[in-house]
């Protein structure tokens, strides 16, 4: 029987060892889905600024291309008339006084204004190969941000899927008694010792509470020097201190008392000086 005893404790030590690899595993998986999900979300932000950006600039190139096609579309009425009025004094020039000096200015008015009109069809297509090349670049932006969004998407799953494992691994190691996660360490010392009367029992004002994560119901040791003499219970914390709460005894070694200056831990041994 004490062989079969053995043999099973080894079993169970070796598969919480196991459990315990798998845990520290499926968490690091976790950690490292977490990260990859975050640095995601975050290429999907800033691609969509990018292509927001981009979209203001091709509203403003597209404002742009109306005012010059206006502009152009003045010009060229403007040049029309002109050489309307051109060919009404190449006409007559041999009948006015002064015709031919008018009719050189007009010819140099002319010409500034075609200058004027072929500057305008310049930057109308400049600002049309500009605006081409935006509408190119936000939808190479859309693209992007689909892709990124199924990565998110991608992302989150796996870390669903790694967090559910991770968890499943800690609910078998609690199924077998452990666990990986550290136990909290409350340590203090008794200040102040309120004797036990005829109906209630003896009261302790311990130097640790809230701060530190002490529960109700919490068992600490109490050490004098390294002889532990028995347990307190916590029953009260304080909600206005943090480091005091609120115990009474619970064990005590035969003729021991807890005093002023007793020590008083979770865990047998520990050094609180």
């Amino acid at each position: 029987m004490k062989v079969v005893a053995t043999l099973v404790a080894i079993i169970a030590i070796l598969a919480a060892a196991g459990l315990g690899y798998k845990w520290y595993q499926a968490n690091g998986e976790l950690k490292n889905t977490q990260a990859k999900l975050v640095k995601c979300q975050q290429d999907v932000a800033d691609a969509k600024a990018a292509q927001e950006a981009a979209e203001q600039k091709t509203a403003d190139i597209q404002a742009k291309l109306t005012a010059l096609e206006t502009a152009k579309k003045g010009l060229e009425e403007e040049l029309a008339g002109l050489k309307a009025k051109y060919e009404e004094l190449t006409a007559n020039i041999g009948s006015e006084e002064g015709g031919e000096d008018a009719l050189n200015a007009l010819q140099t008015t002319i010409s500034d204004l075609k200058s004027q009109v072929e500057q305008k069809e310049t930057e109308l297509k400049e600002a049309q190969e500009a605006a081409e090349s935006l509408k190119a670049d936000i939808e190479a932006k859309e693209k992007a941000i689909e892709g990124l969004k199924g990565e998110v998407t991608s992302a989150k799953e796996a870390q669903a899927a790694a967090e559910k494992q991770a968890n499943s691994f800690k609910m078998n190691l609690l199924e077998h008694g452990l666990s990986l996660e550290e136990a909290p360490v409350f340590a203090g010392e008794i200040l102040a010792v309120n004797p036990a009367g005829p109906d209630y029992p003896a009261s302790y004002i311990l130097s640790v509470g809230k701060g530190a994560g002490l529960p109700v119901g919490q068992e600490l040791k109490v050490t004098r020097g390294t002889t532990v003499i028995g347990t307190l219970k916590v029953v009260r914390i304080y909600d206005d201190q943090d480091n005091l709460c609120g115990a009474e005894s619970k064990d005590l070694i035969q003729g021991q008392i807890p005093q002023v200056g007793d020590k008083v831990n979770n865990e047998i041994g520990l050094k609180n000086e």
